[in-house]
Formats: structure tokens, sequence, C-alpha cells
């Protein structure tokens, strides 16, 4: 979409109505809960966050979540929503909003995308760095311990990945 591309040139000013015409055009046509409504309307918000409107980012991903009640629960799209209201809970210092919605995400990621996909490892460590900045070390490190004992059995020590999992971790206990 022209309002990505323009947004990943940092020309956001050009990019947001854009993406804005883009939304209420595929409302209008294919209705609120199509699956190319909602991805209009996830990369609407990233163009907001990207221009740090997390409060305009949080109404349009809000929306977007009502809207996919049509959706399976572990269906991309609703993955991709919950993952982008995660961190602008979290850039808006909602963190316990932002735990939540991990705490949420979390077990579908792991069952449509494996529990050592690069993805699930992501989302796995911010949700363990916010137990952190919330006093909440002890849930941080037990997660941090159950994703590396999954890699562990399924990785060798050289895996790149293992390596980076191991390495993000120590990370995140500092």
């Amino acid at each position: 979409n022209h309002a990505v591309a323009l947004t990943e040139l940092g020309r956001i000013d050009e990019a947001l109505p854009l993406s804005k015409q883009v939304v209420e055009g595929r409302k209008a046509r294919l209705g609120p809960s199509h699956p190319h409504t909602l991805i209009a309307m996830n990369n609407l918000a990233r163009i907001h966050v990207k221009a740090s409107r997390f409060n305009d980012a949080l109404q349009v991903l809000e929306e977007s979540r009502r809207a996919e009640t049509t959706l399976p629960d572990d269906h991309p799209i609703r993955l991709v929503s919950l993952s982008s209201l995660a961190y602008t809970y979290r850039a808006l210092g909602q963190r316990d909003e932002a735990i939540r919605r991990y705490k949420l995400l979390l077990p579908h990621m792991r069952t449509r995308f494996g529990p050592d996909d690069d993805e699930t490892f992501a989302e796995t460590m911010y949700l363990a760095r916010l137990y952190f900045e919330t006093d909440q070390p002890r849930e941080g490190v037990l997660l941090c311990d159950e994703f590396i004992s999954g890699m562990r059995s399924q990785r060798r020590p050289e895996d790149p990945r293992f390596v980076k999992a191991l390495y993000q971790t120590g990370k995140t206990l500092n």
C-alpha cells in the first residue's frame, strides 16, 4: 500500500491522510470486519505509532479488535493487532494493560507459529521485560526459563536462534 511506503520513507504527513482514506474506502466497500479492512486499520495504527500518536493508534486498534470477532482467535490479523495493542499500551505507560494483552497473545502465537518461532520469541521477551519493569521479576525469570527450556529441547547449543535466545534472555534479566 502506498501509505505504508510513504511511512517507510519518513513521509508520515502524507501517509496518514492516505491511509485514513484507504480505511474508509475499505469499510464502505468491504465492511468493517473484512480482513482487507482490518489490515488497512493495522497499517493506519502503525503509521500513528511511527508518528508517536499513540492515543490515535490505540483508538484505531481497539476499533479493529472489536471488528475482528468473526476471525478465529489465532488468525494472523488478530495476532498482529493484539501485538500492536500491547506495544501501544506499553508506549503509553499502561504496563498492566500491556501485560494483559501479551498474556492473551502468547498462547495463540505458540499454537499458530510454534514455541520457538522468532516472532513468538520477540513477544515473549517483550512480556518478560514488562514483568521486570513492573517489579514482577519472578514472573519474568519464569517466562525466560520456560522459553529457554523449550528451545533447549528442540535446538542444538550452536544454533544461532538458541544463542540469540540466551543472549536476549540475559539482556532481559539485567
